[in-house]
């Protein structure tokens, strides 16, 4: 049965949780309801655009934008690489040329007449959501979140830092309402390695140091 501790935090020996997981931006699920599904086990993907560079072609030929359209050599959809000639104006009876070369790899997205910008759109990357607990699929809405039930030992914490984290669950000798000291963690050994560790009021900061070097 679970117990509530000011300020309302929640520990249980054994409860039922749903973890929602969700994507910051529209995607794909890759399980489906029904599934059993693994912590580590990726269950929505989605492709974060990439950064989108602006280049000013008629300050770099050092013409106005009517004279630097017709020198530009890519066009919107065209993929580029970087140092890629995107436009080159000779002069001079060929004497002198200027050319202007990609800052990146990537889509030709847009091009301002007026001023001769040409923006560039890095490639996307891939964002890969795990399903962050052991369970089973109960609810999908598509392009956006997957809902997985579990069952097990539930403890909430205020706030947490260095984002999210798997392993095994390890109980620091001591009791709950006393500060966790260093020696608490030494005593241990190899064994706080890699382990979630729970147990005291607070920690020393020498302990938290400890701890944090065994993540």
């Amino acid at each position: 049965m679970g117990v509530a501790y000011t300020p309302g935090l929640t520990v249980s020996s054994w409860t039922e949780i749903e973890k929602i997981r969700e994507l910051p931006l529209p995607g794909k699920a890759l399980v489906k309801v029904g599934d059993k599904v693994e912590a580590s086990q990726v269950g929505l993907t989605a492709e974060l655009p990439g950064e989108l560079e602006i280049v000013r072609l008629s300050d770099r030929l050092g013409v106005p934008p009517e004279e630097a359209l017709p020198a530009l050599k890519a066009r919107v959809g065209m993929n580029v690489e970087r140092r890629e000639v995107l436009a080159e104006l000779s002069s001079f009876f060929g004497l002198f040329n200027v050319q202007v070369e990609s800052p990146c790899s990537g889509t030709v997205e847009f091009l301002t007449e007026t001023n001769a910008h040409l923006g560039i759109r890095r490639p996307a990357t891939q964002m890969n959501l795990r399903a962050y607990v052991d369970g089973e699929v109960v609810h999908i809405e598509e392009r956006k979140s997957v809902t997985i039930r579990a069952q097990g030992a539930q403890i909430q914490g205020i706030f947490g830092v260095g984002g999210e984290r798997h392993g095994n669950v390890l109980l620091l000798p001591g009791a709950p309402d006393q500060k966790v000291r260093l020696s608490d963690i030494e005593q241990l050994g190899d064994e706080v390695n890699a382990c979630i560790l729970i147990g005291g009021s607070s920690f020393e900061s020498a302990a938290l140091r400890r701890a944090w070097r065994a993540c």
